[in-house]
């Protein structure tokens, strides 16, 4: 008989390449499974700044929101004559970054949150009724936070009648 044969037909020895295949298998599981976890960290951590100025441009928003809810004279409110720096005339567009902080206010609820408002004047045909004597006026307000190479700008319509 062929000793190269025998040599092969020779099972001694066989259960400890299984096992470090096995063992192979397994450690190349355990190094994908750790680096899997690690991106998905980083991805928690993005949402989690993320979601928080999100939270806080909105918060700058709903505080510009009850500034002009709260304010009872249309003169202050007017973009035209109002001493409120965070209040500006519809002319200037306050959707572009550099114009916003340029024109914006430091919200307090935090010192990465701002907030700046657009006084776009009466709406078209919004005082039709001739008995009231007031006028629907219209806003665009805007709220913007920024800290750890994160940003949020958000943006929304206000109406109020006086």
């Amino acid at each position: 008989m062929n000793p190269f044969y025998l040599i092969l037909k020779n099972q001694e020895g066989s259960a400890i390449v299984i096992a470090l295949l096995a063992l192979a298998v397994l450690s190349i599981m355990g190094v994908a499974s750790i680096n899997t976890t690690r991106i998905e960290l980083k991805i928690v951590r993005n949402e989690q700044i993320y979601q928080s100025h999100f939270y806080q441009a909105e918060a700058a928003v709903m505080e510009a929101a009850q500034r002009l809810a709260c304010e009872s004279n249309i003169a202050q409110i007017r973009a035209d004559s109002t001493t409120k720096p965070w209040l500006v005339s519809a002319d200037i567009d306050l959707e572009n970054l550099d114009t916003f902080t340029a024109n914006d206010s430091t919200a307090l609820l935090s010192d990465e949150a701002s907030f700046a408002v657009n006084a776009r004047g009466i709406v078209p045909g919004g005082s039709l009724d001739m008995t009231t004597g007031t006028n629907m006026y219209v806003f665009g307000i805007y709220g913007y936070s920024a800290d750890n190479d994160s940003s949020v700008f958000i943006g929304i319509g206000y109406k109020k009648r006086y």
